[in-house]
């Protein structure tokens, strides 16, 4: 059990506290502190700023220490990474030799004297450097080929990252350069939009805002992306606000249409008869047979249950860039709702093939005008986004 002991009462505590925390602060930020944690980086930060200018041989000794103390470690992991004899090492020993490098600048600013006296000896790690740069260049041009190659997102993206990484450590290395604009000009055009609600009358609770806030997404090609949320300055060139402007509500309607079909079916056999009266008959004497028919009739009363909804807006395409609109469209959707049924009264032997298709068909509920509405909002999502996309391929962004 973990007992929590009451602090001791200390007279003038608060000005006790600063003190202690000062001399803290001095133990910690102490370079033979840092030394002795393995921190010999800020160390040397640290004992740069305290001999620029002034002479300590104390001080000198600990820069010394530092010194090749970060110097061996670096080149030991720089060993360490070239005995696995792995391809991929080139880039962290590469970051290596320009840590060495940049410790050796940064040391090279004091007093040649004082660093004479200190004995810190420099080395030129030129050859070093421009050797594991190309090795780290070569192999990331190779996987960032590998990745493209394969075809997928995902390995693409990985491609494109590689050549940004090079660009940064190597630029001008091949054909770099080319290879990220060709990513460029494949890398699809996103589109910041947004939906205003100009309709002056109300509409069923719930829908405006699922109005306003319709996903586009769903149309994306690989030439454009459509987004609501808005991203930052450098990552949409296109805006489009979009506004709808009317909604119009057709009333419920039921049609009634009553007809009667029938047919002529085959009911048995007959004798067929002379104008006298006698039966007709055949080369053999036989009585000649003919076939009996009968009509079939059956009484149709056929409903047809109708509503529909449509919006209507306009859409404005602007260039980020320049915020002049660079086109505007009126745009539609609309949402029908048809229900035909029927009902019979006789055979129903008697109907035709496509009344038949209305047997066992039934009164439906009328879809609410929330529910139409969405429909017809995803479709003037839709005639929206055709729009944008055919504004965008007949201009020159």
């Amino acid at each position: 059990m973990k007992l929590h002991l009451p602090l001791p009462k200390i007279k003038h505590l608060q000005f006790l506290l600063p003190a202690f925390a000062a001399i803290l602060i001095f133990s910690c930020s102490s370079p033979n502190q840092m030394i002795s944690k393995g921190n010999y980086d800020e160390a040397i930060d640290v004992l740069i700023k305290k001999l620029d200018g002034h002479s300590s041989p104390e001080k000198s000794k600990q820069l010394a220490m530092a010194f090749n103390a970060a110097n061996n470690k670096d080149i030991e992991s720089i060993h360490e990474l070239k005995s696995t004899g792995n391809p991929d090492i080139w880039y962290d020993v590469f970051r290596f030799y320009k840590q060495l490098e940049a410790r050796q600048q940064k040391v090279a600013q004091l007093d040649s004297v004082l660093l004479q006296t200190a004995e810190i000896k420099f080395s030129n790690y030129d050859p070093d450097v421009e050797f594991t740069r190309e090795k780290a260049a070569i192999y990331y041009y190779a996987l960032s080929q590998k990745y493209l190659e394969s075809g997928t997102a995902e390995k693409k993206a990985e491609s494109l990252n590689l050549l940004k990484a090079i660009q940064d450590f190597y630029p001008g290395f091949r054909d770099v350069d080319v290879l990220l604009a060709n990513f460029k000009a494949s890398e699809p055009l996103y589109i910041y939009y947004h939906i205003q609600n100009d309709y002056p009358y109300t509409l069923p609770p719930g829908t405006a805002n699922k109005l306003e806030n319709i996903d586009f997404s769903k149309f994306d090609t690989p030439s454009y992306r459509f987004t609501n949320s808005k991203p930052s300055q450098d990552q949409f060139k296109i805006f489009v606000q979009l506004t709808l402007t009317r909604v119009k509500i057709s009333p419920e309607r039921t049609g009634e249409l009553a007809y009667t079909e029938s047919v002529q079916m085959q009911d048995g056999i007959a004798f067929e008869l002379n104008d006298d009266g006698g039966f007709v008959l055949d080369s053999l004497g036989q009585k000649k047979q003919v076939p009996k028919f009968k009509t079939l009739v059956c009484f149709v009363t056929e409903f047809k249950q109708e509503k529909s909804m449509m919006l209507t807006g306009k859409i404005e395409v602007i260039d980020r860039d320049s915020e002049k609109t660079m086109a505007t469209r009126s745009i539609t959707g609309e949402s029908d709702f048809k229900n035909i049924y029927a009902k019979f009264k006789g055979d129903m032997d008697a109907l035709s093939p496509e009344t038949f298709q209305l047997v066992g068909t039934k009164k439906l509920d009328f879809p609410a005008d929330a529910l139409m509405i969405m429909q017809a909002g995803d479709k003037l999502a839709k005639d929206a986004a055709k729009k944008v996309i055919e504004v965008l391929d007949n201009v020159e962004i």
